[in-house]
């Protein structure tokens, strides 16, 4: 077909320059035409013209062959960067000739030549194209600019390109665009987020798409399509399921017959192990039954299992690549790494003498674990040394808090809990104690972006907020044997019965975090604020795989689960790692809330429509106030220039004192800020002083979080600081109603006390009316 298309084109561009009679030309003749159409594309305005350009000289090579090519290698040889995109453009569109134009886009991609990123991003976006497929040399390519490039717009375009060139590298380049998602610079997350989802994987991504799908502009029009597009392919699998064949005796010889097609016919088929594509087809199943029910691999596996038990025995830091340096994103302040001096950005050189550079993250993760009270040297290299220093790490098992807690100006205690994990309750128990040891009036309770986790957990958090024997959930399936009824009530006295409580929700809220949302709520134990929840009213439980089994191993500690350091019987495949064998996680049965509510946001698995819209919804809606600078367009620049961080190398270290108490509260002040004037003016911004402010605090936080070794609640920007998220500040207000203090009384509260006052107000005015017009119905 596309050389259709091109042969069409020629037909034109012969009737533009003359007599078919090229072929008699000479070379001198051909050279002319090549410059002709490359001056052109030197000088087009438009992209669009430059790619058109393209096709007519696509033209000119099928016409002619290998003296055109030879013509257009050795003029674009030292062209500009534009001429030689068109040029490998060209010779793209005609398949035969894509060695040819690899050569063009080798030193461009790997950035041997002085190009601009977006330049060097073109280039890496062409090697994506399937006429690579053959050149193995591509592959080799794109995984060393994966190991060596810098710029995350670099990282994520080439892992778009390995994705769709190499399925075998399919991991790594799921790899490199998850790892963006744990990027300091919101934009580049959400960036990494749209990458993983045009390559299908929406799992991670779904959050950032989500958060920026209502934006009015290209990326927002962009995350909406690509939710739109999943729901649309959902929909697809659930009428394929709806009308496929139900005879019980063919479904496994269908399988195994669309396998041997894929195998002998698809253009890839040869490229594929069996195992891979009973796993894809296994994803499909699971994924047409409903959104949370899904099949996980051996690695989804491992990954699902660590991110709920939060435990490991290692040095206690979340690691990840800065441009090619093994990093430091932030140590976990009760972790080992902090305890001998490790801090944010530390570069990772070497462990135990072994260099980290050019290796991938899981192995050098690896070698930072084992066993518990074990002794690795890291080598360590920090902006402001000379050289590297060396420091001796004993590992230790971590637990990776899944709270973060403040004590809030006016006694009011603010807890975030950002999953309900294996040590939620006992982290949230410690937390209130010593809050109310510290003189705590209130309570709020931030659930927002928290996705659920384990039930019992859920239930040992409202055991601290509820009377004993309050029913919070039941649970309720239609396979009696393995979901039949089963209520869950609280089960201790609670010493903060009395204690003013606000829990904060939005759409991202989901599970477990409705669970105790909806019961404190039900019960007028809590007022609850924010946005209606996601609505995820449903329980999953994991079934192992009897024909897919995992490894054996010796149970030193009796947990029921695999820890670094146990004995392996047998590693059957060799992978150096511990393979727990694939999960179904399947919907077995819905919970339902005291009042025998299902949350559950229903749609139709043929339309689309949505049946109801579930969730919790809460007492008043409060909207997330988004910073509106968002759009100008010098804001992303500044943020890749990183200049908030080099402000803060510059200054942080002689007024940590100032960076510390500004983090907390700066009274929205610019000028407590050491040399703000200065700063600002060099940065020849249109954003104000008090937006460039905004963000300098959002980066001081995560470094004074270093200096204080404790983490600031809030995981998106401006969300659990209670200067600046409008949502925390009503909850502020509402707990103030129910004390003796006035809002006002506190100083650090004044600039918004007014504010919210008026807003509480109001929503009560409207809702007394609301229920006056009821009455009189």
């Amino acid at each position: 077909m596309r050389r259709i298309r091109v042969l069409a084109l020629s037909v034109v561009f012969a009737g533009l320059l003359g007599p078919a009679t090229l072929r008699a030309q000479d070379e001198d003749e051909i050279a002319r035409k090549v410059a002709a159409v490359l001056a052109q594309a030197e000088t087009a305005e438009e992209p669009g013209r430059a790619w058109t350009l393209s096709e007519s000289l696509a033209a000119i090579v099928d016409e002619e062959g290998q003296p055109v090519v030879t013509a257009i290698r050795k003029q674009a040889e030292y062209a500009s960067p534009r001429v030689v995109l068109v040029s490998a453009k060209a010779l793209i569109d005609l398949e035969e000739w894509a060695d040819q134009a690899y050569a063009l886009l080798k030193p461009l991609a790997r950035g041997e030549r002085e190009v601009t990123d977006a330049v060097r991003i073109q280039a890496l976006r062409l090697l994506g194209d399937e006429s690579f497929a053959a050149i193995s040399d591509v592959e080799d390519t794109l995984l060393q600019v994966l190991d060596e490039a810098y710029e995350p717009s670099i990282k994520i375009e080439t892992a778009k390109s390995l994705w769709s060139l190499s399925p075998r590298k399919g991991y790594r380049a799921k790899q490199e665009l998850r790892q963006t998602l744990q990027s300091e610079d919101i934009s580049v997350r959400i960036e990494g987020a749209i990458a993983l989802a045009e390559i299908g994987d929406l799992t991670d991504a779904r959050l950032y798409l989500k958060m920026i799908e209502n934006e009015p502009s290209e990326r927002g029009r962009l995350a909406r399509s690509l939710l739109e597009a999943e729901q649309h392919r959902r929909q697809l699998e659930r009428l394929y399921m709806q009308r496929r064949d139900r005879d019980s005796s063919k479904p496994i010889a269908m399988i195994e017959e669309l396998m041997d097609k894929i195998r002998r016919y698809h253009i890839n088929g040869d490229k594929f192990q069996e195992d891979e594509l009973l796993e894809f087809a296994a994803k499909g199943l699971m994924q047409a039954l409903d959104k949370h029910s899904t099949y996980f691999t051996n690695d989804e596996v491992r990954q699902w299992t660590f991110d709920l038990d939060r435990n490991y025995a290692g040095i206690g830091a979340f690691v990840n690549f800065i441009g090619d340096v093994f990093t430091i994103i932030r140590p976990i302040y009760s972790g080992p790494a902090f305890e001998v001096g490790l801090r944010s950005n530390d570069q990772i050189v070497k462990v135990d003498g072994w260099e980290t550079r050019g290796h991938d993250s899981d192995e050098i993760i690896r070698r930072l674990k084992g066993p518990a009270g074990t002794n690795v040297t890291v080598t360590i290299n920090r902006r402001s040394w000379k050289e590297p220093r060396d420091f001796l790490v004993t590992r230790a098992h971590i637990e990776v808090p899944s709270l973060n807690a403040e004590l809030l100006p006016g006694n009011v205690g603010y807890v975030e809990i950002t999953q309900f994990a294996l040590n939620t309750g006992d982290e949230f128990e410690r937390t209130l104690r010593e809050f109310s040891e510290r003189g705590m009036k209130g309570l709020v309770l931030d659930l927002r972006n928290n996705p659920g986790g384990y039930l019992n957990m859920a239930i040992q958090v409202c055991d601290e907020l509820l009377p004993r024997g309050r029913l919070v959930v039941y649970t309720e399936g239609r396979n009696v044997d393995i979901a039949p009824r089963q209520e869950y009530f609280t089960r201790y006295p609670t010493p903060y019965e009395d204690l003013p409580v606000v829990v904060l929700i939005n759409r991202h809220s989901a599970s477990a975090s409705e669970i105790v949302s909806g019961a404190l709520q039900h019960y007028g134990r809590a007022l609850v604020l924010g946005e209606r929840s996601y609505g995820k009213g449903s329980v999953q439980s994991m079934f192992p795989l009897e024909t897919r089994a995992g490894e054996r191993y010796e149970d030193s500690n009796g947990n029921g689960r695999f820890d670094d350091g146990e004995e392996r019987f047998a590693d059957i495949n060799d992978n150096d790692k511990f393979d727990p064998g694939p999960r179904s996680k399947l919907t077995i049965a819905r919970y339902f809330l005291p009042d025998g509510r299902n949350v559950t946001r229903e749609i139709h698995p043929v339309t689309g429509d949505v049946l109801n819209d579930g969730g919790v919804i809460p007492d008043y809606t409060i909207a997330h106030r988004w910073v509106d600078a968002w759009h100008e367009s010098e804001l992303p620049q500044l943020l890749e220039d990183d200049v908030f961080n080099k402000y803060l190398r510059e200054q942080l270290p002689e007024h940590r004192e100032i960076f510390a108490k500004n983090s907390v509260f700066d009274a929205g002040d610019f000028e407590t800020y050491p040399e703000f004037d200065a700063f600002y003016n060099s940065l020849d911004t249109r954003l104000t002083k008090d937006e460039i402010r905004l963000w300098l605090r959002v980066y001081a936080r995560r470094r004074v979080s270093d200096v204080r070794g404790k983490v600031f609640p809030g995981d998106l920007i401006f969300m659990g600081d209670f200067q600046e998220d409008p949502q925390l500040q009503r909850a502020i207000g509402e707990l103030f109603e129910k004390m003796p203090t006035d809002l006002t009384s506190v100083p650090e509260y004044v600039r918004f006390a007014e504010e919210i006052t008026t807003a509480m107000k109001a929503d009560r005015d409207a809702l007394a009316k609301k229920d006056d017009e009821n009455k009189n119905r």
